[in-house]
């Protein structure tokens, strides 16, 4: 069993993609990061609805791709503030705590339930759920 379930991951998607588009808009972030988070919005919503899971309505995108996309978004959301320097100090911890925040979720959802405690029982159950 997931530490996230599958389910519970569909609704952090449907809830999260929302909160995305308007979060920059609300912290009234410059016109490019507004642009980039519609985007990401956008693209998170699209691959949400296409993912085979629960939520899924139309379900042709493997569950372990959806992770990997969501992977490759808290990467790039972290590493934003490197791209967008003109927004740096006020922006720049609110990228990457969004992005540690897709991050945690997403480990989460690849990690089974230990049956071992601490690290070791981490690091195996994160082998079981990436089918390593």
């Amino acid at each position: 069993m997931k530490l996230i379930s599958s389910k519970t991951h569909g609704v952090i998607d449907y809830v999260a993609a929302p909160l995305i588009f308007a979060l920059p808009r609300l912290l009234k972030f410059p016109k490019r990061l507004v642009t980039m988070f519609t985007f990401v919005a956008a693209f998170h919503a699209l691959y949400s609805v296409f993912t085979k899971y629960e939520l899924g309505l139309v379900k042709v995108l493997p569950y372990k791709g959806h992770l990997a996309l969501d992977t490759a978004l808290a990467t790039a959301t972290v590493a934003a503030p490197v791209m967008f320097t003109e927004a740096r100090p006020r922006v720049a911890p609110i990228l990457v705590a969004m992005g540690l925040v897709e991050g945690l979720i997403t480990a989460a959802s690849l990690i089974n339930r230990p049956k071992k405690q601490g690290v070791e029982g981490l690091v195996e159950g994160f082998q079981e759920g990436a089918g390593l």
